[in-house]
């Protein structure tokens, strides 16, 4: 399991992506990921594509960096949820933090933080 992030300047955006499973054992490493940036963000696009297991702590992993994304003005775009981990929003009542959205064009859900 690991955590890996790049940064897209032409977009502002910073892609972080989780390999394995998202828990408690990422806290360190996720959080390094988008604090601390000297780059002009806009969107944190997290990329659960390669995630196979999300537990509490990951979802207050969530909470923090949506907290930090209110402070910075960042929108966060998480995607590629398989089914369980979008239930789980949904049960857990995520779906109010994260809103999901359809991307008419390519039919995929993702769930977003947009600021105030």
């Amino acid at each position: 399991m690991s955590v890996s992030k790049q940064y897209h300047a032409d977009e502002h955006m910073l892609l972080i992506k989780i390999i394995g499973d998202f828990d408690a054992r990422l806290v360190d490493e996720f959080n390094a990921a988008y604090q601390g940036i000297e780059h002009e963000i806009e969107v944190v696009l997290l990329d659960l594509n390669d995630t196979s297991y999300v537990d509490s702590s990951a979802l207050g992993i969530l909470i923090a960096l949506r907290e930090h994304a209110q402070q910075q003005g960042w929108r966060v775009v998480i995607k590629n949820m398989d089914d369980v981990v979008q239930e789980i929003f949904r049960v857990l009542n995520f779906h109010h933090l994260f809103p999901p959205e359809h991307d008419p064009q390519t039919g995929d859900i993702f769930w977003c933080f947009r600021p105030k």
